[in-house]
């Protein structure tokens, strides 16, 4: 996905996410992801990977675009299948997270993914 860095849509990086398991930095599953360049055939990282959740149930992640103010929004699964299989399934086995708004920020001279819970917009009446 493309995301404008700083809010500047003239400055752009691509986001690559990527979900691993085993591996997590929890154990079990996880997410993980890349900033950088792509050209429609490939995609050079610029910097190191990072994780994008560091607790142990937050894994397949789901984008979601055309957001009427363009922002970009993500979905997790609440589960890890480290331990997925045990959970009891009354009244039901896992659960998708809160959304999370996703933008790019600069932080310390590297560019970072920034997540926050998607703020709620009142209602045309």
């Amino acid at each position: 996905m493309e995301l404008p860095v700083d809010g500047d849509p003239a400055r752009s990086k691509w986001v690559l996410l990527m979900s691993v398991n085993p591996g997590g930095p929890a154990g079990g599953s996880g997410m993980l992801y890349f900033v950088g360049d792509f050209d429609g055939e490939a995609f050079p990282a610029d910097g190191e990977t990072r994780w994008l959740d560091h607790g142990a149930d937050f894994y397949a992640g789901v984008t979601y675009s055309g957001v009427p103010d363009g922002r970009r929004v993500l979905v997790g699964w609440m589960n890890n299948w480290l331990y997925g299989q045990q959970v009891p399934t009354s009244a039901w086995r896992s659960a998708q997270s809160v959304p999370r708004e996703l933008t790019l920020k600069t932080q310390d001279g590297n560019i970072r993914l920034v997540q926050r819970r998607v703020r709620v917009q009142a209602l045309a009446r």
